[in-house]
């Protein structure tokens, strides 16, 4: 049985289960990962939902439960600590035991709101029970070397527990105990019902957003709360009224969002909820369009941090993405394979490699540095020179000192391929003999990069499908010839690029740079196979581009691996997002968004290049226009001075007696081709003062 389904019967108890992955670090402290997006007001009800997380946690406040955490172990002795106290917690049937020997007991709460404290019942004792309390529960397994939670009994609904006692519950919320102000305000959900038809499609965009507004508000810190819920809570409510939602289920889960962010003034989120309930109108849904470039960076609180860290650094945005998605992707183990029903039924690889396009001087390094900044990977970095040497890479060939034979070493199994300039690349992979361009050829495949030469000391294997290989580097429009002309693309490795602009418009630089965003969340990826599956959406368009190029259509060769490198963007993306077993529908659609980001890119570098080859050869026509122009004159004036020549050698052949030559018996007497230039040479002989012209005869001045 999947955690899916046993949160559903969790669910069928009365608690509210979140999605989860709890995992120790080097140092062996404790972290979880959760969905993103406010996940301690969201109610996770389909399975989709629980793609890639193994655990899941109890969510005290929406379950209606108060959680005892007795800690023992490092220190403390939370038994003691109550018994000190003069406590004695009632029974209860839900308790599990901790490694350390410690427990966790639950308990049904009370009207009293009970704040998260810890040491402040007891030594050693934490209680959870507002918005911002979770406890881990069966069958949650902590990774890397932790143990597992279990109940030490069977399950009971929240309605069996016995409650917390209260006078314990006044205690916790006692003076200097901090804790939401109650107020007098309630929320007013009356109003009249929105006449408002929304596809189902609409609807599902509109809880997203609705989502996304609740991450907003969860994650808005001192300083920002008002702010944030100004902003929120009228398209929050504006969009549960257009889709006929529940106002008063929309007002609990902003409530709940204002208290994890560690807002404590009730009274001020009611009225802005009761303003937004009574003053906003239902939203057009028809304005309601799939997500496009200008919508892309709000359609998810990650794209919004990580372009608060590009305007923050001054890069370019798109640049920063593209370097982020191939550090994301290097993180993740070849034995993670995307399952696109294309080719291999075993999945595909996710190596992706990325171009940085700007004109001279542009933002790539200042991009790449942002990415590093956001996605801190320890994956090895270098810059190669070979085909050869990208092997090596992966792996080496070191000697048995017990049998003296040569056995081929695992090295590492990813490596980022960081190339400042394209041009480095170009030239190792044109120089005689080169194989690189080849090698990343068949790395952008996850293809075997193994090669055999005399020396078996140097022979290296690397099996296909072995290795995490991304790929990225910087060109200017201006030099894209080297990617982009005719005899680059017969390698076949420009087809393999997503490109990125490293320059944004003026427009899009914001007048005051944002504060630099703290890290994007990182996650460790357990080892072992994983199969990613890819949603019907992507599955369709896959397909459909297969038949297309069974079929030999050819019409655009810079387009061959375009869907291919969508679905690795996508799985990108989907990481980012905090869900790592699937490409969802939006994965693939904002994937789309990126790959229209990159054909604009592309084309406005081959724009530019037609642009100079364009200029280039108008100037080499010209040339050869004047050229030819020249070389037309000096002929016609070579030719002008035999004609001259052979006029005076027949005019001075003529008898003695008879000097007088008739124009029509010198026309004669020369060539057909000279006939039609002989007015023209006797004016200039006249002109010259060597001949004279009478009309009907000529003749030579001695």
């Amino acid at each position: 049985m999947g955690v899916y389904e046993i949160s559903r019967q969790y669910a069928e108890r009365g608690y509210v289960c979140i999605p989860c992955n709890v995992y120790l670090d080097d140092s062996g402290n404790k972290h979880a990962d959760f969905p993103a997006g406010g996940y301690k007001q969201r109610r996770f009800d389909l399975p989709e939902d629980w793609e890639g997380f193994s655990g899941l946690a109890i969510n005290t406040a929406l379950s209606g439960v108060v959680a005892v955490d007795i800690d023992c172990g490092a220190g403390k002795d939370g038994f003691a600590g109550l018994e000190s106290a003069g406590i004695d917690l009632p029974d209860t049937p839900m308790t599990a035991t901790s490694q350390s020997g410690g427990k966790h007991l639950l308990y049904r709460a009370t009207s009293i709101l009970v704040p998260q404290s810890s040491g402040r019942l007891a030594a050693g004792v934490d209680v959870r029970g507002d918005a911002s309390g979770i406890l881990y529960a069966y069958p949650t397994k902590v990774d890397n070397g932790g143990g597992a939670y279990t109940w030490d009994g069977p399950a009971v609904a929240v309605g069996d527990l016995p409650e917390f006692p209260v006078e314990l519950a006044q205690r916790l919320t006692g003076a200097g105990a901090k804790q939401p102000k109650r107020g007098s305000r309630s929320v007013t959900a009356d109003c009249e019902p929105a006449n408002v038809e929304v596809s189902a499609e609409q609807r599902a965009w509109a809880l997203r957003r609705i989502d996304l507004k609740l991450g907003d508000i969860a994650g808005a810190g001192a300083g920002e709360r008002n702010e944030r819920l100004g902003k929120a809570v009228p398209r929050i409510i504006g969009l549960t009224k257009t889709i006929g939602g529940d106002l008063e289920e929309a007002a609990d889960r902003i409530l709940a969002a204002y208290a994890e962010s560690g807002g404590n003034d009730r009274d001020q989120a009611v009225d802005w909820i009761n303003s937004s309930i009574r003053d906003v109108a239902p939203e057009d849904p028809s304005g309601w369009l799939p997500v496009g470039q200008a919508s892309f960076w709000d359609a998810r609180p990650e794209l919004r941090q990580i372009r608060q860290a590009a305007q923050a650094g001054m890069a370019s945005p798109w640049a920063v993405l593209g370097a982020l998605c191939v550090r994301v992707l290097a993180d993740v183990p070849p034995t993670h394979r995307l399952i696109t029903g294309i080719g291999d039924p075993e999945g595909g690889n996710l190596n992706l490699f990325a171009v940085l396009a700007a004109e001279s001087g542009g933002g790539k390094g200042i991009a790449t540095q942002v990415a590093r900044y956001l996605w801190p990977s320890d994956v090895y970095s270098a810059e190669i020179a070979s085909g050869e040497a990208l092997p090596r890479l992966f792996a080496q060939k070191i000697k048995d000192p017990t049998t003296g034979i040569y056995v081929n070493s695992t090295v590492r199994d990813s490596v980022i391929i960081d190339a400042p300039e394209f041009g480095s690349l170009s030239a190792s992979g044109t120089r005689s003999g080169a194989t690189l361009t080849q090698r990343l050829c068949n790395g952008f495949s996850g293809e075997g990069l193994s090669f055999a030469v005399a020396d078996d000391s140097k022979n290296v294997d690397v099996p296909a499908n072995s290795y995490r290989l991304g790929v990225l580097t910087g060109i200017q429009y201006g030099n894209a010839g080297m990617l982009l002309a005719e005899g680059a693309a017969v390698t076949g490795l420009p087809q393999r690029f997503v490109w990125f602009p490293a320059n944004v418009g003026a427009d899009e630089i914001p007048q005051v740079r944002p504060d630099t965003p703290a890290p994007l969340h990182r996650r460790e990826f357990p080892p072992g196979r994983n199969r990613i599956e890819v949603c019907d959406e992507a599955k369709r368009d896959l397909e459909a581009a297969q038949r297309v190029k069974l079929i030999g259509d050819t019409s655009s060769p810079l387009d061959g691996h375009k869907l291919y490198a969508r679905a690795k963007l996508a799985y990108a993306l989907a990481v980012l997002n905090r869900h790592y077993c699937s490409v969802r529908p939006e994965d693939w659609e904002l994937a789309g968004v990126v790959m229209e980001v990159s054909d604009a890119t592309r084309q406005r570098a081959v724009d530019t290049l037609s642009s100079r080859e364009r200029k280039a050869a108008e100037a080499a026509g010209k040339r050869d226009g004047m050229r030819k122009a020249v070389a037309a004159e000096t002929e016609a004036e070579e030719s002008h001075a035999r004609i001259a020549a052979n006029v005076l050698r027949l005019l001075g052949a003529a008898p003695e007696g008879m000097p007088k030559v008739g124009r029509h018996g010198l026309r004669h007497k020369l060539r057909s081709s000279q006939r039609e230039y002989l007015d023209d040479v006797l004016a200039d002989l006249v002109a010259e003062g060597r001949v004279i012209d009478r009309g009907d005869w000529v003749k030579l001045i001695a």
